[in-house]
C-alpha cells in the first residue's frame, strides 16, 4: 500500500473514501493491513480474485499483486517474482494437509516474520514494481489481466511436483 500511496498521491495525499482495491493474495493478515491502511474492507471497497485452487489460504496459488484505485487512476502493485522463496510455497501448501509435520506452523510463522524484515529493510523499488493504468477502475470492476484464461498459469512454476 506505500508502493501505491507513493503513485497515487503526487497531487496530495490520496483520499481513504475513494480507494478501491483489488487483490490476488487472499490472506487474511494482508486484508487486514490493507483495510487498516485504506479502510476499503470495511466499507466494501475490497476485492479479492483467486485461483480455483487457492482455498482463500496462503499457498503457492496466489499472487502477490495489488490494485488500488482512487478514481481519477489505478496502479497495479506487484511484488517482484523472486522476492518469496519457493520454499515458502512448499510449505504454505503443506500446512493443514496430510503432509504436514511437527513444526511446519512454527516455520511458517518465522519464513512471515523473515519475509517482512526483508520487505521493510529494501526500497520499495527494489521489491514492487508500479504502474499506472488506464481507465480507473470503478469499485467492484476487477482488473482486465485478472479476467484473462492464462492470469494464473504463471503460478504452475513455482509449484511443487505433485501440486497441481
Amino acid at each position: 500500500m506505500q508502493a501505491a500511496a507513493e503513485a497515487l498521491s503526487t497531487d496530495g495525499l490520496w483520499s481513504r473514501d475513494d480507494l478501491y482495491v483489488v487483490g490476488a493474495h487472499p490472506g487474511p493478515g494482508v486484508r487486514d493491513a490493507i483495510d487498516h491502511v485504506t479502510h476499503a474492507v470495511g466499507r466494501d471497497r475490497y476485492k479479492v480474485v483467486v485461483d480455483a485452487d487457492c482455498g482463500m489460504k496462503c499457498n503457492s496459488s496466489m499472487k502477490f499483486e495489488w490494485w488500488v484505485s482512487d478514481r481519477r487512476r489505478t496502479v497495479c502493485v506487484k511484488m517482484r517474482e523472486d522476492f518469496v522463496p519457493r520454499a515458502f510455497y512448499e510449505l504454505s501448501d503443506r500446512l493443514g494437509t496430510a503432509a504436514e509435520v511437527k513444526g511446519d506452523k512454527r516455520l511458517f510463522e518465522i519464513f512471515k516474520v523473515t519475509l517482512s524484515a526483508r520487505i521493510w529493510a529494501a526500497p520499495l523499488s527494489r521489491n514492487f514494481s508500479v504502474e499506472v493504468i488506464d481507465p480507473p477502475l470503478a469499485p467492484g470492476e476487477l482488473p482486465a489481466e485478472t479476467l484473462r484464461a492464462d492470469y494464473w498459469s504463471d503460478l504452475k512454476s513455482r509449484q511443487p511436483e505433485g501440486v497441481k
